[in-house]
């Protein structure tokens, strides 16, 4: 499937997704919007602001605002808004304004990063009919589908653990902090190939279709979100006494 996307004054003939490519990632972002609700218990009013924020975003890639390669200030500064904002947030402390990150079990939060492994294998959908690079999937530099791969089997045994055991702590630890290292990776390597001025990798195709309604969810929803859950695991890893037992609900 081809299109006409601009890029600055420059018009070219770019692969776009398909109708079933469309489906199953929005079928994706449904399902982690209501992970934050139901499975994380993100309280009513701020899950409602993440999806006013969600429709602000799609409204705005719907009418091609961030397809304007040429002004990066359109597209950059916004994601970086959601980025920064998931972060500032999943450091508040425990018993004020992020007292919520403590009232969904501790392996929920690691298994939420399960998303990534059927995220990673839409993109490799993407790379084999021609919409990305090879550089953006699991065959090429990005490695993140390590993490979804693992995600399920850490909570498994985070689940099955009703005492916090040494070992399994260190896992924990290097296993938050490993995530966090493939998310920065991927998501400069997303940066880097998109048609800005700045452009690094400029094997064709560029990272164009990231712009676009509704895949603009992916920077401003799932990046965001496997950020908090990172941050919130290890947080609650340090502060968890060593030999406390691991409560199913906190």
């Amino acid at each position: 499937m081809t299109a006409l996307i601009a890029s600055g004054a420059t018009l070219g003939p770019v692969m776009v997704p398909g109708p079933w490519q469309n489906a199953t990632f929005a079928a994706l972002a449904v399902v982690m919007a209501l992970a934050l609700r139901w499975m994380l218990r993100m309280p009513p009013r701020l899950w409602a602001a993440v999806l006013t924020w969600q429709a602000a975003m799609g409204a705005l890639a719907w009418n091609g605002y961030f397809q304007q390669f040429d002004q990066p200030w359109r597209a950059l500064p916004t994601v970086a808004l959601g980025i920064g904002a998931a972060g500032w947030w999943a450091s508040r402390p425990f018993g004020g304004s992020g007292r919520w990150f403590l009232q969904a079990p501790a392996w929920a939060w690691v298994a939420v990063q399960s998303f990534r492994l059927p995220l990673e294998l839409w993109l490799y959908s993407l790379f084999s009919t021609g919409v990305i690079d090879r550089r953006m999937t699991f065959a090429g530099a990005n490695a993140d589908i390590a993490v979804g791969l693992s995600a399920p089997l850490l909570a498994f045994f985070m689940q099955r653990q009703n005492r916090w055991q040494p070992g399994l702590r260190r896992w924990l630890l290097a296993w938050n902090v490993l995530g966090l290292g493939l998310l920065l990776n991927v998501v400069m390597i997303a940066v880097l190939s998109m048609p800005l001025p700045f452009q690094v990798f400029t094997t064709e195709p560029a990272n164009r279709f990231i712009a676009q309604f509704p895949f603009i969810g992916l920077p401003t929803l799932m990046v965001p979100l496997a950020l908090m859950a990172h941050i919130v695991s290890l947080r609650r890893a340090l502060a968890q006494p060593r030999q406390t037992p691991l409560d199913a609900s906190a």
